[in-house]
């Protein structure tokens, strides 16, 4: 799985989740001032993101995650390279 498929599985992700179209999410996309997210709603998207993707558990990693893109980039350097989401 390459960066791009992540970010675009991350975007679904965070618009049926924040019940928001799709297509104004981007990797720039800031996840509190852009897309509304609380630090609640981050903290559960890394825990059901973390287990789609067998993410280790790291204590305060979504105080280090403040875009789509960041999000991203975590899952892609953090999860075996056998992984897809939803599989």
């Amino acid at each position: 799985m390459d960066m791009e498929d992540i970010i675009e599985q991350v975007r679904s992700y965070i618009a049926v989740m924040e019940n928001i179209d799709v297509n104004i999410i981007s990797a720039d996309s800031h996840l509190v001032a852009d897309i509304g997210m609380t630090s609640i709603d981050i903290i559960e998207m890394m825990c059901n993101l973390g287990s789609e993707y067998e993410l280790p558990l790291e204590n305060d990693v979504e105080l280090s995650l403040s875009t789509v893109g960041s999000v991203a980039e975590y899952i892609y350097m953090k999860a075996p390279a056998n992984i897809s989401m939803g599989n």
